[in-house]
């Protein structure tokens, strides 16, 4: 038995679980045993969300950086020697051509916590998982069945499957164990799984998607480390180094356009780019691709009766903020303190800083996207300056 039981293996519920941990919590998280490599099979045609266009095997994550002011969240999950350790790339600034065809520079030179970082994402959910284990964290591999139940008791029954196909599953190994904790958290991304089944209802303020392909060097590959953002008229595109020398590269649009549905016209674009194409030049241009949300979304309610969300799972964020990775961990952190603290009020001002934290983000997105102003026509634009 445990304290609490996360359902959610990422940085968000690993990050919750050391907070608990640290202070003496029993803590279980499930997780999906593809959390660290998603791959989805797909023919040529239109694209789903989630889907892989192409046939290598992808095992990166869209959102791959932290922002300079994630460095007090690592100090206090205790892996900042660590995160040091492992070799991120660090990333001096930010880069954009938005609301005008002008490069300007963001530099994090004067920031009190120096740069920002690109992120090798399955090294730095090790990192986590690494320290939540140290903790005693009990990591239980698999899904949880949808007919999990509170009991009269106030405890949170749940039942975990294998992560395989149900139809591969033996009659009498459907149940692998269960996990009983009187309270849990919700750290399944955006499908906010378990809050869902409580009948919370997910609201969504747009539909974009990102359009990702990760590309491997071709011949010299660029040392500019600041990620770069480029408006264009039917969205805008990504591009970041990663540690290991490929260049991520993603175009912002909406699921029905174009270039959410075709590789080549996504290439196409691309190599019309005034900047991002002068980037990609020096990389190979064969690579798969993957479609996934980029939206801005959240519950209609962030807690219940012996449950909270974190993460994306509570709110996520455009990836225009560059800090939902950030804001997540800062969730996980400002949860887990809700939880110790045990009180109404403490779950109330946790919900409220939730609030306070989407209405900013909202503001924010509206005036960002506001200063883009050269394709009135456009579509896209027309759908951003109407949030």
């Amino acid at each position: 038995m445990a304290d609490v039981a996360i359902i959610g293996g990422g940085p968000a519920g690993l990050a919750a679980a050391i907070f608990l941990a640290q202070a003496g919590v029993a803590v279980a998280v499930v997780t999906r045993a593809d959390s660290r490599s998603q791959t989805h099979n797909c023919d040529r045609g239109d694209k789903k969300i989630g889907d892989k266009i192409g046939g290598n095997k992808i095992r990166d994550k869209i959102g791959e950086s932290l922002a300079p002011d994630s460095k007090p969240i690592l100090q206090q999950l205790g892996v900042w020697e660590g995160f040091l350790a492992d070799k991120h790339l660090p990333c001096p600034g930010n880069r954009s051509a938005w609301g005008s065809a002008e490069l300007t520079d963001y530099s994090f030179i004067g920031n009190p916590y120096g740069s920002g970082w690109h992120l090798d994402r399955l090294r730095f959910e090790s990192r986590l998982e690494q320290r939540a284990k140290a903790l005693g964290v009990e990591i239980a591999i698999g899904r949880v069945l949808p007919e999990f139940e509170r009991s009269p008791l106030g405890q949170w029954h749940l039942r975990i499957a294998p992560d395989i196909a149900p139809d591969k599953i033996a009659p009498d190994k459907k149940i692998n164990r269960e996990i009983v904790a009187p309270f849990a958290i919700d750290a399944t991304g955006r499908n906010s799984w378990f809050a869902r089944r409580q009948g919370i209802r997910r609201c969504l303020d747009d539909r974009q998607v990102a359009v990702a392909a990760f590309l491997e060097p071709r011949d010299s590959p660029i040392e500019d480390a600041t990620s770069l953002v480029e408006a264009v008229e039917g969205g805008w595109w990504y591009s970041a180094l990663l540690p290991d020398g490929r260049l991520a590269v993603f175009r912002a649009a909406d699921p029905d356009s174009e270039v959410a549905r075709d590789r080549g016209v996504w290439w196409r674009e691309l190599a019309a780019t005034q900047y991002a194409s002068d980037r990609a030049r020096h990389y190979c241009h064969s690579a798969s691709f993957k479609v996934v949300p980029a939206n801005s979304s959240r519950l209609e309610r962030f807690r219940g009766e012996g449950w909270l969300a974190i993460g994306d799972a509570a709110i996520a964020y455009d990836p225009l903020s560059a800090h939902g990775l950030t804001l997540a961990l800062a969730s996980a952190r400002d949860g887990a303190r809700a939880i110790l603290k045990g009180d109404s009020q403490a779950f109330s001002a946790y919900e409220s800083r939730l609030q306070t934290a989407c209405d900013r983000y909202s503001q924010m997105r509206r005036e960002i996207y506001a200063l883009e102003q050269r394709w009135p026509q456009s579509p896209y634009w027309l759908r951003r300056h109407w949030l």
